[in-house]
């Protein structure tokens, strides 16, 4: 599946490897997810709920968690174009839904 970045921020940390965050294994989580989406399908995601996927309310109704560490998260969404579907990495928060 196609990965795209919902801020400049989270791509760049993506193509350079740099992230603010604290500890390492944050960084080496969030690489380990998008590569992980890459290579699979809604129904992969969907179905058995990989690396912490769980859907979120409220006002992030229709979004996705991942599991960033035990208190963070990516917060993604599935998105279609002319090319198909693909999901969009929105942001990165702690569990109360502040970004990181």
């Amino acid at each position: 599946m196609r990965v795209n970045f919902g801020s400049s921020d989270l791509e760049r940390f993506y193509t350079t490897g740099a992230t603010p965050w604290k500890p390492p294994s944050m960084t080496q989580r969030f690489f380990l997810i998008v590569e992980t989406l890459k290579g699979w399908s809604r129904g992969d995601l969907e179905g058995k709920k990989p690396l912490g996927w769980h859907p979120l309310v409220g006002d992030r109704e229709g979004q996705f968690g991942l599991a960033l560490s035990e208190r963070h998260r990516l917060c993604v969404a599935f998105s279609e174009d002319e090319d198909g579907e693909y999901i969009v990495v929105i942001d990165a928060t702690d569990h109360y839904g502040k970004a990181i």
